[in-house]
């Protein structure tokens, strides 16, 4: 009997430790790079592939950033929110069901072809939201 415990408490430890695993696998893109923009008072980083906020430091705070931007290696999973993201949260009339959606849940590889910076972001947010937007209602 404690034999079988300790078997069954091995088993759902490997299974969460394999979910934990694949739950942290990097979707935000770090690997293509990121933008850098400066104005006169701030300079902001952009994730290419995801174009969420990578950083942001105001000029002469000496290397402070508004974002954990140390962190964001740690944080490129699915799940992780980056200012930037879009969370939607919608309910069909007379329904008292909410259906959430959000570019943070499940990121989708990008890859996209538009020059500028609006098509860019449409182009995310349509390989992001459009598998969860075309699921049914649960």
């Amino acid at each position: 009997m404690i034999a079988a415990a300790l078997s069954l408490a091995a088993f759902v430890s490997v299974q969460a430790a394999q979910q934990t695993q694949a739950d942290s696998l990097p979707t935000l893109g770090l690997e293509q790079g990121v933008e850098r923009y400066t104005t006169a008072s701030f300079d902001l980083e952009l994730v290419r592939a995801s174009q969420t906020v990578a950083a942001l430091r105001p000029n002469g705070a000496g290397g402070f950033d508004f974002t954990p931007g140390d962190w964001l290696e740690r944080r490129s999973a699915n799940g992780y929110f980056h200012l930037g993201d879009v969370t939607l949260r919608l309910r069909r009339g007379g329904s008292d069901a909410w259906q959430d959606f959000s570019t943070a849940a499940q990121r989708q590889g990008q890859v996209y072809k538009a020059e500028g910076r609006f098509e860019k972001q449409i182009q995310i947010l349509g390989q992001t939201l459009a598998q969860q937007l075309a699921q049914p209602p649960s």
